[in-house]
């Protein structure tokens, strides 16, 4: 189990691959060892504002697992992001 479950705190990540057709985000915690695929909004406002960012921004928010059995996540208090690019890791 994640211990981004049960955080609600905003934490720092970087957007790896931007929003694709399906409404799919791919972001990094900004420490490197996690990758999130998020597909769902807590709301518009959050989907909008994962929409505007760009490979390499930066984005504050919390997540929760949308699904028990894959990799996928929910975007929650999304709460900045910055257009100004950030070193990928890989």
């Amino acid at each position: 189990m994640s211990t981004m479950e049960a955080d609600e705190s905003p934490q720092s990540f970087i957007v790896i691959d931007q929003m694709n057709d399906h409404g799919a985000v791919t972001v990094q915690s900004t420490d490197g060892h996690a990758t999130y695929h998020v597909v769902d909004y807590a709301d518009t406002e959050a989907r909008e504002r994962l929409a505007s960012l760009t490979e390499g921004a930066q984005v504050r928010m919390s997540v929760s697992r949308a699904g028990v059995r894959a990799n996928v996540w929910t975007a929650r208090n999304v709460v900045a992001g910055s257009a100004e690019p950030t070193a990928i890791r890989a």
